[in-house]
């Protein structure tokens, strides 16, 4: 399938005939979802491959474009040692977006932005910096050049060299549709994963298959943005897989808590029998002052208190153990009082 534009790829993937128009702010800076996590917009993975397989052009304008861009630093302000590059990348008037080179301590990168607007007469300007977290980002270069259409734009100075890049949609449409079918494929494995196991001790979903969810969908937005459609609806679709794990492990705990007999539990605080009780695998992580309750029936949202009422977080759990640290003054104290729901209380 052959698309002619940026904009009908959009639109194709989107399912719809009018889209939103473009936001001021670079819409791949301003919409990633909480677990992103991240200020800086996310780099396409093979985009060195990307730039070296683009090849000069006119454009009458940047339209939602992907922009890929190889730096070359010459020389750094304060040392010789290779610099931990970011850039700065600001089109007419609208806010700045940064990226992060995909690798430290290096004297070139090659980097991306997605959904670039760019017309005729407008200036483009990128700063780069070596990143510093202790003594703040050293300016490495600063340019500016009006868009004249020409791609590669290319600006130069003695301390470094950016040429940026427009790569072709074919190259953009293969990337976004392999993105996009591994984010649907592992989306598909999530929704059927067992409901949560509270006495294997499986609470969360399978890290590998979220991994990869949110991996995908992070390419997609390195591609084209986050604010993109069929990026938005992605990740809706993984923030409804979240709740509904949350959902079906509040309501396992809960079914829980109701079951447990009242009364039924030891404790003991003697480290001989604590490790006697635990696997092997975790006696070397024992707190060096702990107690251990065991449970007839396993319980996630489990207290004990100290005897000062103060309630104690546990070390560890699986299943009907519980392990907590407790103070060495107060381990002697502690008491297993009478199981009350879901709580053991001191007498």
């Amino acid at each position: 399938m052959r698309i002619a534009s940026v904009a009908a790829l959009l639109l194709t993937i989107a399912g719809c005939k009018n889209p939103s128009p473009p936001s001021p702010l670079p819409p791949s800076a301003a919409l990633d979802p909480g677990w992103y996590g991240a200020a800086h917009v996310p780099q396409v993975d093979d985009v060195d491959e990307l730039y070296d397989l683009t090849e000069p052009r006119t454009l009458a304008a940047l339209s939602a474009s992907l922009l890929v861009c190889h730096i070359d630093v010459a020389v750094k302000p304060r040392d010789n040692s290779a610099p931990d590059l970011v850039a700065w990348l600001t089109l007419g008037n609208r806010h700045a977006v940064w990226v992060r080179a995909p690798y430290s301590n290096s004297w070139s990168a090659t980097v991306s932005w997605p959904a670039t607007d760019l017309v005729m007469g407008e200036p483009l300007m990128i700063s780069i910096y070596d990143e510093d977290t202790f003594t703040g980002d050293d300016l490495i270069a600063r340019f500016t050049k009006t868009f004249d259409g020409t791609v590669p734009i290319v600006m130069s100075d003695a301390t470094a060299t950016i040429e940026c890049r427009v790569p072709e949609l074919a190259a953009v449409e293969a990337r976004l549709w392999t993105a996009l079918a591994a984010a649907d494929q592992a989306l598909a494995a999530l929704d059927t994963v067992a409901e949560p196991d509270l006495i294997a001790n499986h609470l969360e979903r399978p890290h590998d298959a979220v991994e990869v969810v949110r991996r995908s969908i992070a390419q997609a937005a390195a591609l084209v943005g986050w604010h993109v459609p069929a990026v938005k609806s992605r990740v809706a679709r993984e923030q409804v897989s979240e709740q509904m794990w949350k959902a079906k492990l509040v309501a396992s705990m809960e079914t829980l808590a109701h079951t447990l007999p009242t009364g039924r539990a030891s404790m003991t605080c003697d480290a001989v029998a604590i490790d006697r009780a635990l696997p092997a695998k975790q006696r070397p992580y024992r707190p060096d002052s702990a107690c251990l309750v065991t449970l007839a029936t396993p319980s996630i949202d489990f207290k004990l208190y100290s005897p000062d009422g103060v309630p104690l977080r546990p070390a560890w759990y699986s299943g009907t153990l519980v392990l907590f640290e407790v103070s060495s003054l107060d381990a002697p104290a502690i008491k297993l009082g009478r199981l009350e729901n879901d709580v053991v209380r001191v007498r």
